[in-house]
């Protein structure tokens, strides 16, 4: 077990370096993430929790902690509870205290329980007949309610003279992934995988994940969704910020025989960039994500394990309703594999789309929701006062020039007035553009050649006119040398034709893409975008030039941390 053994600490970030990569790899899928929250002392403690593993009832949740023996290793325990929607019983160990357990796996039907044994410098304790450092051991059981045997090596196949740890069994029973710093790899740790034919088979030969999923730094602790088809683990490569930083990674497939595709970095509030964030566990209906992480919370330890809602993205176009536009973008795509556009039978998909993502969209149909990505949401249907009221975080806006409410005026219900001289709304800081995926939308009515509609302050402006067209543009890029300024983007769409506009700017990580009335206008590929923690300017630019104040109506603005597809 790496994260709280010094030696495997550093062999775990061997290779990082302190240039690490400026480029974010995030999630640009159908799900979010709630703010995770720690479970309760019944199963953290004052000591380290890691590895841990839950029933397909999820009921059980196995997992390792040092609480009894204070070393970098520690024994396996199990916590219960009688519904999902009970609270998690005092855990208590399973047994084996004369060694060291740094991981542990509960196959599915609850009989089988792979442990990797860690040797601490600490306590250099460890079973007899091992192959390497650290191997991974099976232990079994009669039933359910039965005890359990001592572990047994599971061989030389397995097992090597070097480290494999953190075991992962599928469903199934016939797939075994692990991490282990044997030859043939690509970084200092990575994921190996082995097959066999049946549960009572022997296992093949662990393969190596390959370069498309591992890296040249370290990845491991691996956790399979019960489809097989998404597979979960840690890594250090960038763009983690500080040398001890690990985050969670996600690489899916479309069948259980087919390759690993290029693994995407969980956004926030999962990742930090900063702290550790590992040993993932999936729930069995792949709605809830365990993890470990040392972020502290001032409550039990700097490792403990958390857990996070895994959230269906429904409001495709984010235009705040699901109705049938939702429903017609899943027809449109029927029988494709596109992940936006597939929320069922699970909030990661199946890796097509069909009656199972309508059945899942259709409980949202004309109801309430909360969108988790929604970061800011101003309505502007207030009807007085100087204050813009904001319903996604709490950033309030303060006008400043005296617009006017217009309750019955705008195109979703109520808008503002700006008068072209020196109305504007000032807001706090909302996000940094360069921390991951971002969409920004307003409905716009009016302008003139050369104004804002929003800007951010001591960065770029993010939604404006073009100076001599009236078309609509950007400011917002990476950023760009001295010598080398990346240009705007720029569109061919007017939007100062006295109509109502719904403008947005998207970035998916990949590509900026300025849309006018669902349609994208324009687009060119930026890799990164110049980061910037200033608040917001609704109406001028940043700087509150004359000349860049907007002229016209300004209704329901929303900001997203994901790629919004109107």
């Amino acid at each position: 077990m790496f994260s709280f053994d010094v030696r495997r600490r550093k062999h775990l970030l061997l290779g990082v370096t302190t240039a690490l990569a400026l480029a974010l790899e995030t999630v640009n899928a159908d799900f979010a993430f709630d703010t995770p929250k720690q479970l309760p002392a019944t199963v953290n403690s004052a000591s380290a929790e890691f590895a841990p593993s839950v029933t397909p009832d999820g009921l059980s949740l196995y997992f390792c902690s040092n609480r009894h023996t204070g070393t970098a290793d520690g024994d396996v325990f199990v916590s219960t509870r009688a519904s999902r929607e009970e609270p998690w019983s005092p855990a208590r160990s399973i047994g084996w205290p004369s060694t060291t357990e740094s991981s542990c796996c509960i196959s599915a039907d609850g009989l089988s329980l792979l442990v990797g044994e860690g040797l601490s410098p600490m306590m250099p304790v460890r079973r007899p007949n091992g192959y390497g450092l650290d191997d991974i051991w099976v232990a079994t059981r009669p039933t359910a309610e039965g005890l359990w045997n001592e572990p047994l090596n599971m061989g030389p196949r397995i097992n090597s003279p070097y480290d494999e740890d953190t075991p992962e069994l599928s469903s199934d029973g016939r797939v075994l992934i692990f991490q282990s710093d044997r030859p043939g790899g690509s970084g200092g740790i990575d994921l190996w995988m082995s097959v066999r034919e049946a549960p009572e088979s022997e296992w093949g030969e662990p393969v190596n994940l390959g370069p498309v999923v591992n890296s040249a730094q370290s990845d491991g602790t691996p956790s399979l969704t019960d489809d097989g088809l998404h597979l979960f683990f840690h890594s250090n490569r960038p763009p983690s910020t500080t040398p001890h930083a690990v985050d969670l990674y996600l690489t899916s497939r479309r069948t259980t025989s087919g390759p690993w595709g290029p693994p995407v970095r969980l956004p926030a509030p999962v990742n930090t960039l900063t702290f550790w964030e590992c040993y993932p566990c999936v729930s069995d209906d792949a709605r809830t994500l365990y993890f470990v992480a040392d972020r502290w919370a001032g409550t039990f330890s700097y490792y403990d394990i958390w857990q996070s809602a895994i959230i269906p993205i429904v409001d495709i176009n984010g235009d705040g309703k699901v109705d049938g536009f939702e429903l017609l973008a899943i027809a449109d795509r029927w029988g494709e594999n596109e992940s936006l556009y597939d929320i069922g039978p699970t909030p990661l998909g199946d890796g097509i789309i069909d009656l199972q993502d309508v059945t899942a969209l259709a409980p949202y149909i004309g109801s309430d929701f909360i969108d988790p990505t929604l970061v800011a949401h101003w309505a502007l249907d207030e009807t007085m006062g100087d204050i813009a009221s904001e319903s996604a975080g709490g950033r309030d806006g303060t006008l400043i020039g005296g617009p006017i409410w217009r309750p019955d005026a705008g195109e979703v219900n109520g808008a503002l007035e700006f008068d072209g001289v020196d109305d504007a709304i000032v807001t706090d800081r909302v996000l940094d553009p360069a921390n991951g995926l971002f969409s920004v939308f307003a409905w716009v009515q009016g302008g003139a050649p050369g104004q804002v509609i929003i800007a951010q302050v001591d960065g770029a402006t993010w939604l404006m006119t073009d100076s001599l067209a009236g078309t609509l543009m950007t400011e917002l890029s990476a950023p760009g040398g001295r010598n080398k300024p990346v240009p705007p983007l720029t569109s061919e769409s007017s939007i100062t034709d006295g109509g109502w506009h719904r403008v947005g700017l998207v970035w998916d990580g990949r590509t900026r893409s300025l849309y006018v009335d669902g349609v994208r206008v324009a687009e060119d590929t930026q890799d990164r975008l110049a980061s910037c923690s200033g608040g917001l300017h609704v109406g001028c630019d940043r700087s509150v030039t004359s000349g860049t104040f907007f002229t016209g109506l300004i209704d329901d603005i929303r900001i997203y941390n994901r790629a919004v597809r109107p």
